[in-house]
Formats: C-alpha cells, sequence, structure tokens
C-alpha cells in the first residue's frame, strides 16, 4: 500500500494533519479539492478561523471568507471565532472537510479564480465543483457505493482499537471516512475511538458486510453523505 507523504503541523492543543496529493489539475484551487487530509487528534471546540488557516496551509490554497455575504449585523470576527468540531479523520477528501466545517458555522464553499471561498448566502449549498450535488460530487459518491460492493479479504484483527480496525479499512480501500463521535458521547460511548474491537479472517465478502461487522461492535452503522462514508451511531438520541 503507497503510504500518503506527511507535512506535519502544529494545531491547537497538539492536532497534526497531513495530506496526500490523489490527482492533477488546471487551477490550484481544483487541485486542492484533489487531495485527502489526515487529523489525528479528536477536536471538540476550534476556532472556525484556525480550522481554515490550517486547512489553507496543508491544502496550498488560499481559503478566505467572503464578508460581502454575511447577514447584516454580523461581524467578520464573530464569524472567525465560531467553534466549529472537527473530529479525528483519516484520508478524507478536502471537500468533505470543508462541507463539514461550514455547514457548522452556516457557510458554504465555492471556487473563485485560485481560491476557495466561504460564503454565507446559500448555506450548505456546496453546488460548485467539491459539492454532492456536483458531477465530481456525484462521480465521488458513486464511487464510494462502488467500493462498499467490492468484494474483500481481511485479515484477523485480534483485540485492536476501533479506529487502528477503521482506519486500515478506510486506507486499503480508498474509503473516506468521518466518525460523529459526538454522537456516540450521547448514546454513551465517549471512548470510540479507542473501544476494543476483533475481527475474524474474512475472504470474499462484500466490503460492506465487513465493515458493518466492525461497526457492530461499538454499536455504529455508516451512510454515505457528502461522498463521504459517515460513521454514527446505530440508535441516535
Amino acid at each position: 500500500m503507497k503510504l500518503p507523504r506527511i507535512l506535519v503541523l502544529g494545531f491547537a492543543a497538539g492536532c497534526l494533519l497531513s495530506w496526500q496529493n490523489v490527482a492533477h489539475a488546471q487551477s490550484s484551487a481544483i487541485q486542492a479539492l484533489s487531495k485527502r487530509i489526515d487529523v489525528l487528534q479528536d477536536h471538540k471546540t476550534i476556532s472556525f478561523k484556525k480550522t481554515l488557516n490550517v486547512l489553507s496551509s496543508v491544502a496550498g490554497v488560499a481559503i478566505v471568507i467572503d464578508q460581502t455575504t454575511l447577514k447584516p449585523g454580523r461581524r467578520l470576527e464573530d464569524i472567525e471565532n465560531l467553534p466549529v468540531r472537527l473530529p479525528k479523520l483519516s484520508a478524507v477528501l478536502l471537500p468533505s472537510i470543508l462541507s463539514h466545517v461550514t455547514k457548522q458555522v452556516d457557510g458554504s464553499y465555492r471556487i473563485r479564480g485560485n481560491q476557495i471561498v466561504v460564503v454565507f448566502d446559500k448555506p450548505g449549498a456546496n453546488t460548485l465543483i467539491g459539492g454532492a450535488t456536483s458531477p465530481l460530487g456525484q462521480k465521488l459518491e458513486a464511487l464510494v457505493n462502488k467500493q462498499l460492493s467490492r468484494k474483500v479479504s481481511i485479515k484477523k484483527m485480534d483485540e485492536v482499537s476501533f479506529d487502528r480496525a477503521l482506519y486500515a479499512l478506510a486506507y486499503q480501500n480508498n474509503l473516506n471516512v468521518l466518525v460523529d463521535a459526538e454522537g456516540f458521547a450521547r448514546r454513551g460511548n465517549k471512548e470510540v475511538f479507542s473501544a476494543t474491537v476483533s475481527m475474524p479472517q474474512l475472504k470474499n465478502v462484500s466490503l460492506s458486510t465487513a465493515l458493518q461487522r466492525l461497526l457492530n461492535q461499538v454499536g455504529g452503522r455508516y451512510q454515505v453523505r457528502d461522498f463521504v462514508l459517515w460513521i454514527e451511531p446505530a440508535s441516535r438520541k
């Protein structure tokens, strides 16, 4: 398995990120959307400004806020200081992370020249290159569903952490994964990433079957949402 190139940065209380360039494109902004991002630590409250600054640095593209789209009475400083949740991630495409964080501040993003611009005129409507309703987004979602139907073989894993098992599946099968750690915490599983799981050796089973077998051990399920595999509690409050 080809491992990603690593770029390590400090982020708030020790968050580390890395990126993998997986495609070529015409402009720096479009090229940035094909990069995968790792967040090696779960952060419950990070300012929106810090999040954008680090994503911008790691992806190598300017990510800016369009002040002209702010609602009357809202200041740029108010938006920048809003806390957002940035969960532990592994090899997730930049558009998925941008969708995740911009929705938390009632915004969305657009490609404008060689920049990624955060706007507030159509909250959550990431309809351009990076959005789930765009041609690229539809293609990525189709690829996720295709991957889930593939027949795979899984090596036996005895009493390993849930995150180790999950992200091994993700890396080996080119999946982009987001875990709703906050949702698991509300269901009483505050340490879902470190939960102990085991997997028998599996041969010629669908990836979706292997994945759900793993998720059953932490009371989880998956959904394909915004061209990413979203892991959440099987029953939600």
